[in-house]
């Protein structure tokens, strides 16, 4: 129940909890709703991303993303990075022992078509 005084309002704990939301909701549209164009770059068109709608995605410039066309809608996600083998075996520390999970692993007789 809300309750006033002068031109306060005190708010119940159900009506501060709706209140939260609609603020949450409305400071979602702000940041991830927004209207932009279309614009010529070369010959290319280029399509602009708000700063705060890159900050809430967490991209940055220069990442790579893909575009695909999902209904009517222009979708836009970012690519995660292929990494090369060498790049893989460079991080790892062929000097440290195997642990036994990794022996055990390692060790394990086929059990199919593969050779030896």
């Amino acid at each position: 129940m809300n309750k006033s005084i002068g031109n306060a309002c005190l708010l119940d704990s159900s009506s501060l909890m709706t209140l939260q939301c609609i603020y949450i909701i409305r400071l979602v549209e702000i940041i991830f709703m927004s209207d932009t164009k279309i614009q010529r770059w070369g010959n290319s068109m280029a399509l602009r991303i708000p700063a705060t709608m890159l900050r809430a995605w967490g991209i940055e410039e220069g990442q790579a993303v893909a575009l695909s066309v999902e209904g009517s809608a222009l979708v836009v996600r970012p690519t995660q990075k292929r990494y090369r083998l060498d790049e893989l075996l460079a991080q790892c520390d062929f000097s440290q022992p195997m642990s036994a999970e990794d022996r055990a692993w390692i060790d394990v007789p086929p059990v199919g078509l593969e050779e030896p």
